[in-house]
């Protein structure tokens, strides 16, 4: 991080105060905004600091994503149940130690399980 403002921004107000810079403008860019530094406003000890920085005035758009649309009322449940008491899960995925890895194995497993028996198809959603 980096500070904008190089010059002092509070006037002394007091004998024996000096000049200090007190109001900071940090960014990790400091060529994205464009700065000024102007006279206090009223009574204020401290001079104005404005900090301009161009912005599209097109928000950007999500992408267009799939979306996949399961059919439930014609799933091969027999066979999905199978599938799932079949699976060697001690083999596979519970020797591992952290259960978010954990979790995505198992997670895997159910989907490739929905994929083979439940029919689906894919659906692209509208940007919104």
């Amino acid at each position: 991080m980096n500070s904008r403002v190089q010059h002092p921004t509070r006037i002394p107000d007091r004998l024996g105060d000096t000049p200090n810079i007190l109001d900071l403008f940090l960014t990790a860019n400091l060529y994205a905004y464009a700065f000024t530094l102007s006279f206090p406003l009223g009574s204020s000890d401290h001079n104005l600091i404005s900090v301009s920085c161009p912005i599209s005035s097109i928000p950007p758009q999500d992408p267009p994503k799939q979306r996949c649309l399961w059919r439930f009322a014609s799933t091969s449940w027999g066979d999905l149940r199978r599938y799932y008491a079949d699976f060697p899960w001690n083999d596979y995925y519970f020797f591992v130690r952290d259960p978010s890895q954990c979790a995505e194995y198992i997670t895997e497993v159910i989907v490739s399980g929905m994929e083979a028996y439940i029919p689906h198809s894919s659906s692209q959603t509208k940007p919104s």
